[in-house]
């Protein structure tokens, strides 16, 4: 991970916490997946029980929302990951 995505995952963490101390789960959501952050995306939404969240970010997921993930199964042929993505596109 880069110096910069690091960065910036830090800062939606702390974003993440203030949000959720003000009961607003969705608007947590919003920011990971404005951010292309899917795997913290899909976590937000399984901790919180939103249920329709969890198969949308699943169904963009498995349609090649996860630009690394895709990089990795596709190109490489080899699974390097045990995120969420491994366990939606299924073994390579």
């Amino acid at each position: 991970m880069s110096l910069r995505a690091c960065a910036r995952a830090c800062r939606a963490q702390a974003a993440e916490s203030l949000f959720l101390k003000a009961k607003r789960p969705e608007a947590a959501l919003k920011m990971y997946k404005d951010a292309r952050m899917w795997h913290d995306a899909l976590r937000l939404a399984e901790d919180w029980n939103l249920p329709n969240k969890v198969a949308e970010i699943q169904a963009e997921i498995a349609g090649g929302a996860c630009a690394w993930c895709v990089c990795v199964h596709e190109r490489a042929r080899v699974c390097v990951c045990m995120c969420a993505c491994v366990r939606l596109r299924g073994s390579v």
